[in-house]
């Protein structure tokens, strides 16, 4: 039996408690509070982060399946190069303060997992491994914070800092991070519900979409927001939806100029209902029903879906001026297709010829692809062909409605760009092919061939319907010609003189029959000038269109 005096009882006791101390020190993971700027408050789990938890509305705590991957050392090497390092820094930067920024306000369990896992998986695998080595101590003194975009985006300020201070370079202003990362951009996804047939407005609905980008530099208050005017864009096509890779490239100048823009997915496309093989309604059973389906897909509808979405956005303002809005447009043109077509052909065989001289060995390069494709049938994995003529497997309304986005005149288009390509054989490979090996195989551009409802799958059960479009001659005419000549509204064309896709000469008797329409002609942009050079572009067409003559 071993007795213990009252000061070695005290003495154990004292050593008990530390080592439990300890033990539960080493178990707990590192405080992750940080100071708000806003607030002046704690925020992180001894903060705002703990009440956003279990219990307060948050999300209950409990175990979850470990990410591989997540935990272990930095995987790539050194990178030596200064100036490419410090490229990388800032790009990085910028691209973690988006996430962030961008990240929601009330995240699921697995969206905090996302980002956390995000984090540590990047500190494994940023590509400059000195930089990682640091990253990843550096999130073991502050772990991510996941609880909401505030906790996110201020503890990657609070982390950037800590570079910054070892870096000797200025600290950020943790509280107007949005004003340097978030793009100074609000996004509001619009959907609106409108008769698939204007004919029958109770009838059957689909779902248009339409993505409206509102600049916070011009609009602090939602009653600031509320006066900014609208520019609605509407892409070329027909079929293409507006991505946003194409809208971030141009946004920012119609922005600075005051507009709030809205992009639209025009029916059939993108994020409205969509138009494809897989989509068409079953009750759909013949060609004829598929064909009557597609015509509600052309330009007229939605010319008036764009219609009633003004209506619900501004048609209700009392000012009359308030419920205008500014349309802009690329790649547009007014005339038949056999017209068009016939009018492109000097301009395809002279780019051709331009191409061919800059890059004489592709004469052979191309012929070689042709043959091999002609005599050799390649599968793709979906069950198509590849063949040496356009893909439309990504954007199916592009190869059926592409002539009927043309004019008719009351005639049938009966495959216009098949017609036209017979009367010049130079775009045709079974001539091409029996001339001498120094011929080269000429290309065209937006055209549809029948041939390619065969080659595509997706295109195949849409074969006949495309038959009965090409021949049919009833449908409505896609413009008002007489209301035309009447116009009223301030009208400004960006022309390009050398347009690879919209004839010069054709272009002008368009201006020519439309009143109040001026242009800016050019020959230094092509036919993507607007994604090319939109700082030009915009320039020159707002310059014109504030013009004023006396």
């Amino acid at each position: 039996m071993i007795l213990l005096s009252r000061f070695a009882k005290s003495f154990l006791a004292i050593i008990l408690a530390l080592l439990l101390l300890s033990t539960i020190t080493f178990l707990h993971p590192p405080s992750r509070a940080y100071l708000d700027p806003w607030s002046g408050d704690l925020f992180g789990e001894d903060g705002m982060e703990m009440e956003l938890r279990g219990g307060k509305g948050g999300v209950p705590p409990g175990p979850h399946p470990p990410i591989l991957g997540k935990e272990g050392g930095v995987i790539m090497s050194k990178l030596g190069n200064a100036t490419a390092k410090a490229a990388l820094g800032r790009a990085t930067w910028k691209l973690l303060h988006t996430i962030t920024l961008r990240y929601p306000e009330h995240p699921t369990q697995d969206e905090r997992d996302a980002l956390d896992s995000y984090f540590h998986l990047l500190s494994r695998l940023y590509p400059c491994g000195e930089c990682a080595e640091e990253f990843q101590l550096l999130l073991k003194k502050m772990p991510p914070q996941t609880s909401s975009r505030r906790s996110a985006s201020l503890w990657l300020c609070s982390l950037h800092n800590v570079v910054n201070e070892r870096l000797h370079k200025e600290e950020f202003d943790c509280a107007h991070l949005d004003d340097t990362y978030d793009y100074s951009i609000k996004v509001i996804e619009r959907f609106f519900t409108v008769p698939l047939d204007y004919a029958d407005p109770e009838g059957e609905k689909i779902r248009i979409f339409a993505r409206n980008l509102i600049p916070k530099s011009k609009a602090k208050t939602l009653q600031d927001e509320d006066k900014l005017p609208f520019l609605l864009f509407l892409n070329g096509g027909p079929g293409l939806e507006v991505d946003m890779d194409l809208s971030s490239t141009f946004a920012g100048e119609l922005h600075e100029r005051g507009y709030q823009t809205l992009w639209l997915d025009p029916r059939g496309t993108g994020l409205s209902t969509t138009l494809s093989v897989e989509t068409l309604p079953s009750r759909l059973k013949t060609d004829q029903d598929k064909a009557n389906y597609l015509k509600h897909f052309r330009a007229d509808s939605i010319v008036k879906d764009c219609e009633e979405i003004r209506k619900v956005l501004i048609g209700d303002k009392p000012n009359p001026e308030d419920r205008k809005w500014t349309v802009l447009g690329a790649s547009f043109v007014g005339k038949d297709a056999e017209t068009v077509y016939e009018a492109l052909i000097p301009q395809y065989r002279q780019r051709n010829e331009v191409c061919y001289r800059k890059y004489p060995r592709d004469v052979k390069r191309v012929r070689d692809i042709v043959t091999y494709l002609e005599a050799n049938e390649v599968n793709l994995p979906n069950g198509g062909r590849l063949t040496m003529f356009y893909p439309f497997d990504g954007n199916p309304i592009y190869a059926i409605l592409h002539e009927s986005c043309y004019e008719s005149n009351g005639k049938p288009r009966m495959w216009s760009a098949a017609r036209v390509l017979s009367r010049h054989l130079e775009f045709f490979w079974t001539h091409v092919k029996g001339l001498a090996e120094t011929e080269p195989v000429y290309f065209y551009g937006e055209m549809v061939l029948p041939d390619a409802f065969d080659d595509y799958v997706n295109l195949r059960p849409l074969k006949g319907a495309a038959e009965i479009l090409a021949r049919d001659s009833s449908g409505d005419a896609l413009y008002n010609v007489d209301q035309l000549r009447k116009n009223e509204v301030k009208v400004t064309a960006a022309t390009s003189y050398e347009d690879m896709y919209v004839e010069f000469g054709l272009a002008q008797e368009t201006v020519s029959m439309i009143p109040n329409t001026e242009q800016y002609i050019t020959n230094q942009l092509n036919h993507d000038g607007i994604i090319k050079d939109p700082k030009d572009l915009f320039k020159h067409l707002f310059q014109i269109s504030k013009r004023e003559y006396n």
